[in-house]
Protein backbone atom coordinates (compact mmCIF):
# COMPACT_ATOMS: atom_id res chain seq x y z
CA UNK A 1 0.00 0.00 0.00
CA UNK A 2 1.29 3.27 -0.65
CA UNK A 3 0.98 6.00 1.83
CA UNK A 4 -1.69 8.43 1.56
CA UNK A 5 -1.18 12.37 2.91
CA UNK A 6 -3.81 12.38 6.21
CA UNK A 7 -6.45 14.40 6.25
CA UNK A 8 -5.75 16.15 9.83
CA UNK A 9 -8.67 19.45 9.55
CA UNK A 10 -11.57 17.61 10.13
CA UNK A 11 -14.44 19.36 11.10
CA UNK A 12 -17.38 19.01 12.39
CA UNK A 13 -19.22 19.74 9.60
CA UNK A 14 -17.13 17.12 7.20
CA UNK A 15 -18.52 14.23 6.15
CA UNK A 16 -17.02 10.64 6.42
CA UNK A 17 -16.73 8.19 3.10
CA UNK A 18 -15.75 5.44 2.87
CA UNK A 19 -13.84 6.33 -0.17
CA UNK A 20 -11.49 8.14 -0.26
CA UNK A 21 -11.49 8.31 3.70
CA UNK A 22 -11.74 4.95 5.27
CA UNK A 23 -9.78 3.60 2.01
CA UNK A 24 -6.98 6.27 3.11
CA UNK A 25 -6.88 5.55 6.72
CA UNK A 26 -6.90 1.71 6.24
CA UNK A 27 -4.32 1.84 3.58
CA UNK A 28 -1.98 4.24 5.81
CA UNK A 29 -2.27 1.38 8.68
CA UNK A 30 -1.54 -0.76 6.96
CA UNK A 31 1.78 1.18 4.98
CA UNK A 32 3.09 2.12 8.83
CA UNK A 33 2.87 -1.91 9.60
CA UNK A 34 4.94 -2.82 6.84
CA UNK A 35 7.07 0.16 7.34
CA UNK A 36 7.72 -0.94 11.21
CA UNK A 37 8.20 -5.05 10.16
CA UNK A 38 11.46 -3.25 8.79
CA UNK A 39 12.34 -2.09 12.21
CA UNK A 40 10.71 -3.77 14.83
CA UNK A 41 9.72 -7.36 15.89
CA UNK A 42 6.01 -8.46 14.18
CA UNK A 43 2.93 -8.13 16.46
CA UNK A 44 -0.80 -8.50 15.30
CA UNK A 45 -3.22 -6.01 13.48
CA UNK A 46 -6.91 -6.66 13.60
CA UNK A 47 -8.62 -7.19 10.34
CA UNK A 48 -10.26 -4.64 8.48
CA UNK A 49 -12.71 -5.34 5.41
CA UNK A 50 -11.02 -4.66 1.76
CA UNK A 51 -14.50 -5.13 0.54
CA UNK A 52 -17.07 -2.99 2.31
CA UNK A 53 -19.79 -0.92 2.09
CA UNK A 54 -22.62 1.04 3.95
CA UNK A 55 -23.90 -2.40 5.74
CA UNK A 56 -20.40 -2.62 7.20
CA UNK A 57 -20.95 0.49 9.46
CA UNK A 58 -23.70 -1.75 11.48
CA UNK A 59 -20.60 -3.51 13.04
CA UNK A 60 -18.58 -1.90 15.95
CA UNK A 61 -15.85 -3.98 14.74
CA UNK A 62 -15.91 -1.43 11.50
CA UNK A 63 -14.69 1.19 13.80
CA UNK A 64 -12.99 -0.24 16.28
CA UNK A 65 -10.72 -2.52 14.37
CA UNK A 66 -9.46 0.88 12.72
CA UNK A 67 -8.93 2.77 16.45
CA UNK A 68 -7.07 -0.84 18.06
CA UNK A 69 -4.91 -0.63 14.85
CA UNK A 70 -3.95 2.28 15.72
CA UNK A 71 -2.99 2.00 19.66
CA UNK A 72 -1.73 -1.25 18.12
CA UNK A 73 1.11 0.31 15.88
CA UNK A 74 1.65 3.17 18.52
CA UNK A 75 1.92 0.38 21.50
CA UNK A 76 4.54 -1.53 19.40
CA UNK A 77 6.80 1.00 17.93
CA UNK A 78 6.84 4.18 19.08
CA UNK A 79 4.01 5.82 21.29
CA UNK A 80 4.46 9.86 22.01
CA UNK A 81 3.94 11.49 25.21
CA UNK A 82 0.29 12.00 26.01
CA UNK A 83 -1.08 10.28 23.06
CA UNK A 84 -4.66 9.42 23.13
CA UNK A 85 -5.58 5.98 23.14
CA UNK A 86 -8.66 4.52 21.28
CA UNK A 87 -12.05 5.23 22.93
CA UNK A 88 -15.02 2.08 23.88
CA UNK A 89 -17.83 2.07 20.89
CA UNK A 90 -20.87 0.52 22.01
CA UNK A 91 -23.83 -0.62 20.26
CA UNK A 92 -26.10 1.89 19.18
CA UNK A 93 -23.80 4.38 20.47
CA UNK A 94 -21.68 7.06 18.43
CA UNK A 95 -19.33 6.34 16.04
CA UNK A 96 -16.40 8.47 14.50
CA UNK A 97 -16.76 12.21 14.71
CA UNK A 98 -13.73 15.00 13.80
CA UNK A 99 -12.78 14.79 17.04
CA UNK A 100 -12.13 10.75 16.48
CA UNK A 101 -10.82 11.07 13.06
CA UNK A 102 -8.15 14.26 13.79
CA UNK A 103 -7.07 11.69 16.48
CA UNK A 104 -6.63 8.76 14.48
CA UNK A 105 -5.31 10.50 11.43
CA UNK A 106 -2.72 12.79 13.44
CA UNK A 107 -1.67 9.67 15.10
CA UNK A 108 -0.79 7.92 11.46
CA UNK A 109 0.63 10.79 10.18
CA UNK A 110 3.09 11.31 13.38
CA UNK A 111 3.93 7.57 13.06
CA UNK A 112 5.21 7.15 9.59
CA UNK A 113 6.91 10.72 10.22
CA UNK A 114 8.73 8.97 13.24
CA UNK A 115 9.47 5.90 11.28
CA UNK A 116 10.44 7.55 8.26
CA UNK A 117 13.44 9.49 10.17
CA UNK A 118 14.20 6.07 12.59
CA UNK A 119 14.74 3.78 8.73
CA UNK A 120 16.64 7.15 7.20
CA UNK A 121 18.78 7.35 10.40
CA UNK A 122 20.10 3.44 10.15
CA UNK A 123 23.83 3.34 9.80
CA UNK A 124 25.04 0.53 7.44
CA UNK A 125 28.29 -0.97 7.56
CA UNK A 126 30.07 -2.18 4.34
CA UNK A 127 31.67 -5.24 4.56
CA UNK A 128 33.56 -8.05 2.09
CA UNK A 129 31.77 -11.27 1.58
CA UNK A 130 33.22 -13.35 -0.86
CA UNK A 131 35.34 -10.79 -2.27
CA UNK A 132 32.02 -8.50 -2.88
CA UNK A 133 31.27 -5.22 -1.04
CA UNK A 134 28.17 -5.22 0.77
CA UNK A 135 26.02 -2.68 3.16
CA UNK A 136 23.86 -3.87 5.29
CA UNK A 137 22.07 -2.20 8.24
CA UNK A 138 23.47 -2.02 11.93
Amino acid sequence: MAWITPKTDWQETDPVMLDPDYVRIRGNILHLRDMARRLYLPFPLADMAADYGFEDYAYIEFFTNVDNNVDALLDNTFRPPRSERARAYAANGRVWNYDDLNRIESALLGLYTALTAEQNARQTLAFSMGGGIFGAYI
